[in-house]
């Protein structure tokens, strides 16, 4: 029988693997694949967000992702235990798997997770990427 993580290791590799092959998001640091960003910026992201050294990251996007993650920046990260954020209005946190199943997703001009907006890079094609992997996290979890 697979372990409940595994499940989420499996969900996230497939779904942020996919998004990022199909749109060429090479600028976004997976960890096991795709091309990751600089040390520099990894440990910026981990301490933009808060996100411990033990933890895998898949996943990350700023609003100035390009010009590489700043101390003091916004966005989010996505990891197996749930999004790491700083939103544009500075709270930080981390949303739990499970709390991520059951989020309002929403895109405006911001992208919306339960309230919390994120002006992101590619924004629609991010949002795809979060209703896509809470879709599958919620019928392999559920």
């Amino acid at each position: 029988m697979i372990s409940r993580k595994e499940v989420i290791l499996n969900v996230l590799s497939r779904v942020v693997s996919q998004i990022c092959a199909e749109d060429n998001f090479e600028h976004y640091f997976i960890s096991g694949g795709g091309n990751p960003i600089s040390e520099k910026n990894e440990e910026n992201a981990r301490n933009v967000f808060r996100i411990p050294a033990d933890v895998n990251v898949y996943f990350v996007t700023s609003a100035n992702m390009f010009g590489g993650i700043n101390i003091g920046g916004k966005g989010f990260a996505i990891t197996p235990e749930g999004i790491y954020y700083t939103d544009d209005k500075k709270n930080r946190g981390l949303i739990d798997i499970d709390d991520f199943m059951d989020a309002d997703l929403r895109i405006k001009n911001y992208i919306c997770i339960d309230g919390h907006e994120f002006n992101t890079t590619n924004k629609r094609v991010v949002f795809k990427m979060l209703l896509d992997l809470q879709n599958e996290l919620i019928n392999e979890l559920r």
